[in-house]
């Protein structure tokens, strides 16, 4: 896909990039690329770009919020003692291999990998899917998202099922579910 960037006062640099998929302008943000405006295929880049000035809001709004997740996490990187994306592997296997046998869970199979959405999932087959990223969070929080995990063997929903059932192995879980939400998986490095 081809893309061009403006420069944006007060902001910087923002990358417009013509998308498929894309059906209205969106923007989105990853540490690497920056600010991006998806734009729709049918849309011209002078198009975009004006609707990009007419909202200049919108970015301004967009790109304070964005400052001020990436201080939060910079403050939080400093705090956590630095280790290796393999040391976080073991220390999350270990983790889970505990909690299942403490409560009495069966799982196929274990992954655990960076991923760029997900904290964890759960396949049909009862294989789990760790983000190693768990790693640098509170230790109430790995356990959190391995139990959160483990119950979708049993309950495949977030229905109020699921929720009764997590709340037998984890008081709060609700709480912590809301504490997860403040930690960014795409602004957190391993």
């Amino acid at each position: 896909m081809t893309l061009v960037t403006v420069d944006v006062g007060g902001v910087g640099k923002v990358i417009l990039e013509k998308s498929r998929r894309a059906r209205k302008f969106n923007l989105s943000f990853t540490p690497s690329k920056g600010i991006r405006l998806a734009v729709p295929d049918r849309v011209s880049y002078q198009e975009a770009e004006r609707t990009l000035f007419n909202n200049i809001g919108w970015v301004h709004k967009f790109s304070k919020k964005i400052k001020k997740i990436e201080e939060s996490h910079a403050r939080f990187s400093k705090a956590s003692e630095p280790k290796r994306k393999e040391d976080f592997s073991v220390l999350l296997a270990e983790r889970c291999k505990v909690l299942a046998k403490l409560h009495g869970f069966q799982y196929n199979r274990l992954v655990i990998r960076e991923q760029k959405t997900r904290w964890g999932s759960c396949s049909v087959r009862g294989d789990i899917s760790l983000n190693v990223k768990l790693g640098v969070l509170p230790e109430e929080l790995i356990d959190y998202v391995i139990m959160h995990e483990l119950v979708h063997i049993r309950v495949k929903n977030h229905g109020k099922d699921f929720w009764l059932e997590l709340s037998k192995y984890l008081s709060g879980a609700k709480d912590l579910h809301s504490r997860l939400k403040k930690y960014h998986i795409r602004f957190l490095e391993v």
